[in-house]
């Protein structure tokens, strides 16, 4: 099948999170997304709730984006 990749990296250092270039392509596929970011740590260790306030909020068109963790 037909797919798509895009790259997260998290760097532990700098606090970023960094979505990378989209690699692939296909007809019909989503060209540009919403990323809702929750910054999970040791202390804050929140379970998974669709109704919870993200953190941040991400437009993606494919190119590389990077966000600073703001929960450090």
């Amino acid at each position: 099948g037909e797919c798509t990749f895009i790259p997260f990296n998290y760097d532990e250092v700098s606090g970023e999170l960094t979505i990378g270039e989209r690699k692939g392509q296909y007809p019909g596929m989503l060209r540009d997304r919403t990323f809702n970011i929750v910054w999970v740590t040791r202390t804050n260790n929140i379970e998974f709730d669709p109704d919870m306030k993200p953190h941040a909020t991400l437009s993606y068109d494919g190119s590389p984006v990077v966000v600073k963790n703001t929960e450090r």
